[in-house]
């Protein structure tokens, strides 16, 4: 009995882990957080609208993301870079995930 335990709880915890290539969980709200906190300032709704961006894949999210915050000297951990990525893919672009 013990195994079948193990295998639906692994069953369950595997779709909760959208994981970003370092290994962390994202996390939608504070992805939202981290964006409100250090981008919204220069960076209103209207910028992410799909038609007018020129973002195209999560992965160019990813780099956009990760550059502005080393042009910003935030300091993001590579975890932080996911969530905030997850949160605008979320929120705005909707992209897949790669390979989908």
């Amino acid at each position: 009995m013990k195994r079948v335990s193990e295998s639906l709880s692994g069953l369950i915890v595997l779709p909760l882990l959208a994981l970003s290539p370092h290994g962390h969980a994202q996390d939608v709200r504070r992805g939202g957080l981290l964006y409100e906190n250090h981008c919204n300032e220069c960076h209103e709704h209207h910028v992410h609208q799909r038609g007018k961006s020129h973002l195209h894949t999560r992965g160019e999210v990813w780099k956009y993301v990760e550059t502005w915050q080393k042009q910003l000297n935030l300091g993001w951990s590579g975890d932080d870079v996911a969530d905030v990525v997850f949160y605008l893919n979320e929120r705005y672009y909707r992209f897949p995930a790669q390979g989908e």
